[in-house]
């Protein structure tokens, strides 16, 4: 296979490139912390050495001095169709303003994916904190979150909800949403899997130094019959003047497992007393909310962006993992200059399965690496991107046929941070 050109020639001039050991995680925490513009504070390192898998981790050394960072963890990944790929998910990468432009990025990401190929690892994953950046590693857009605003004044549901809420602390929240999330998760794609330490952070059960401790409130839906079928965290940011009561409430994640534990849900966060607005960013796209609404205009689009970016590394393994929304037959010639995924693949997809394999047929639709990344879930559409000038349609109507094969009931979205 065919890999990117190696840029050894720089490594006169460029910092070394190498695993991290434990006693250089402080000075490693400390650049990728300071490129962030966050501060670091004692015991930090402890946490990543505690928590992170070291052989995944790279750092540029000038002497003792770490000038960039780059580590990845395993991730399973849900496809449409209810479908997993293993993913090397990407994090934690910076490069020090003193040392850009001097090939850092390229030799860290480089080994990554080398590595991430010969671990069998079908793509890799990030959460892009510039945009322009990684569509040159081959990087693309899958996912899309929403920040919803709810006004709560005068807002009725179209039909009241059954079933049962109750508050909980994090240590009960704890024994229940992990299992809650894993089943809601299995069937909603571009979600990934989370570890014990993310949900420790998250219900304040393991405190990271330097960073304030977390606040808010948990509630779980019981069903009917009852069965655990949702959970909300949410915090509420009062306001008042005059004992006028103004304040906002944060929903940091709702997860429902059917209609009605996300509708009882929704109604509960929306009716709690002294707020008047509801803020939900990290939503999907097809939010169902204004549906559930005598009035859809209480809810407003506030802002959206990128979140999930893929990488295929393995195309055959990618398109046959999930599920086609139709049967139909696709010859796709991937262009991809570093090797890991060029080539041209015939896929034969339907509801049930599919089989993907090389193939010497001519192409009827021209993608770059990215653009496959960027279609993979369904978060974008063939013809959009072709359009757009991402995919070179070879036979007419191949970008249809293929927006009805890549088409999913549920737009992609990942509701988690990495």
């Amino acid at each position: 296979m065919a890999r990117r050109p190696s840029i050894g020639y720089r490594q006169a001039m460029a910092p070394n490139v190498r695993a991290v050991e434990v006693e250089e995680f402080p000075a490693w925490v400390d650049q990728m912390y300071r490129t962030f513009f966050q501060p670091t504070a004692e015991g930090l390192a402890q946490h990543y050495v505690e928590t992170i898998d070291r052989t995944r981790m790279l750092g540029a050394f000038e002497g003792a001095a770490v000038v960039a960072t780059l580590r990845s963890d395993l991730q399973e990944l849900t496809v449409p169709g209810g479908g997993v790929l293993a993913a090397s998910g990407l994090t934690n990468v910076t490069v020090a303003p003193s040392h850009r432009r001097r090939g850092l990025l390229t030799e860290m990401a480089t080994r990554e994916l080398d590595a991430a190929k010969d671990r069998g690892e079908a793509c890799s994953t990030l959460i892009a904190a510039e945009y322009p950046i990684y569509g040159r590693f081959g990087y693309g857009p899958a996912t899309t979150s929403v920040r919803y605003e709810v006004a709560t004044g005068g807002l009725r549901f179209t039909r009241p909800s059954t079933g049962r809420l109750e508050l909980v602390d994090p240590v009960r929240f704890l024994e229940v949403a992990p299992g809650i999330y894993d089943q809601f998760r299995r069937a909603q794609p571009g979600s990934i899997d989370r570890n014990e330490v993310w949900w420790e952070v998250v219900t304040g059960q393991r405190s990271i130094a330097g960073r304030p401790q977390v606040q808010g409130t948990q509630a779980v839906f019981y069903g009917a019959a009852g069965e655990l079928a949702g959970y909300v965290r949410y915090e509420g940011k009062p306001q008042t003047s005059d004992l006028r009561h103004h304040g906002t409430v944060v929903v940091h994640e709702l997860v429902a497992l059917g209609a009605e534990a996300y509708r009882a849900l929704w109604g509960f966060v929306a009716e709690l007393d002294l707020a008047v607005m509801v803020e939900a960013p990290m939503r999907p796209t097809d939010e169902l909310l204004p549906l559930l609404l005598h009035d859809a205009r209480k809810v407003t689009v506030a802002g959206s962006h990128d979140h999930l970016w893929l990488r295929p590394l393995d195309v055959e393994a990618m398109l046959e993992a999930r599920r086609y929304q139709v049967a139909g037959q696709l010859v796709i010639e991937v262009h991809d200059p570093s090797g890991y995924a060029d080539g041209r693949f015939e896929l034969d997809g339907s509801p049930e399965g599919a089989s993907c394999k090389r193939t010497p047929r001519s192409a009827e639709l021209e993608a770059s690496v990215g653009a496959l990344g960027a279609a993979y879930l369904g978060g974008h559409r063939w013809t959009d991107l072709e359009h757009a000038g991402w995919v070179r349609e070879l036979v007419p109507g191949a970008a249809a046929r293929a927006d009805l094969l890549f088409g999913t009931l549920r737009a992609p979205w990942c509701s988690t941070w990495f």
